[in-house]
């Protein structure tokens, strides 16, 4: 009888977690299930980094930068959702399948609180303003661009400067300016490398300088 009852009570615990496991695996992608976070691990330090410095960055690449893609990392993307310190974009409003491309991601105002609070916060290596989208798909491909850039120049042991690093050292008078990354030119105003063209349409890799198109 006692051995019948272990049995039913070990079942049980079995089909609980079980489906307690379904569940986790169930949600959806988009719904925020929220949680409070008692401590950040470095890796999801590192996730929260990369995001505030480029702003724009899918699931790929923020494992490219972490060294790290396995199941544990996609649970810190999940748990840095759930507690609000990141959000997950629409694919479609980069022109991005739902379900075959990877998820894009951005830090939230929450996040970067967290890195501020704790002298964590990273020089930007992209000059792109939070809570605007205006041409989402450029500047994901800005920043995505420039992520890989730093990763083949950290692998090659050479050093990436952001522009943020530049400016700090810049001239005071320089550094005052409403926009220092503006320059005036006849006609208006340039801002160097924020013009990627389409490289499948051009045919071959290149870029300009052009005026602000955020």
């Amino acid at each position: 009888m006692l051995h019948t009852i272990a049995q039913l009570c070990i079942a049980n615990v079995f089909i609980g977690a079980g489906s307690l496991f379904n569940e986790c695996m169930n949600r959806p992608r988009s719904k925020r299930f929220p949680i409070v976070l008692r401590s950040v691990s470095p890796r999801r330090q590192q996730i929260l980094t990369a995001l505030a410095r480029y702003r724009y960055l899918d699931s790929k690449h923020i494992f490219a930068m972490i060294g790290c893609a396995n199941s544990n990392a996609k649970s810190d993307l999940r748990h840095l959702y759930d507690a609000g310190l990141i959000d997950r974009l629409p694919n479609n409003l980069f022109r991005r399948d739902r379900l075959k491309d990877p998820q894009v991601y951005e830090i939230t105002d929450d996040g970067i609180d967290y890195l501020d609070q704790r002298n964590l916060t990273p020089r930007r290596a992209t000059w792109l303003r939070a809570g605007t989208r205006g041409t989402p798909v450029h500047n994901l491909v800005l920043c995505l661009a420039l992520a890989s850039f730093e990763m083949a120049v950290t692998k090659a042991g050479l050093r990436f400067i952001a522009w943020e690093e530049i400016l700090v050292r810049a001239p005071e008078a320089t550094r005052l300016l409403k926009s220092p990354h503006r320059f005036e030119v006849s006609g208006g105003e340039l801002v160097p490398g924020k013009h990627v063209h389409n490289l499948a349409r051009d045919k071959k890799p290149w870029m300009r300088d052009s005026g602000d198109r955020e």
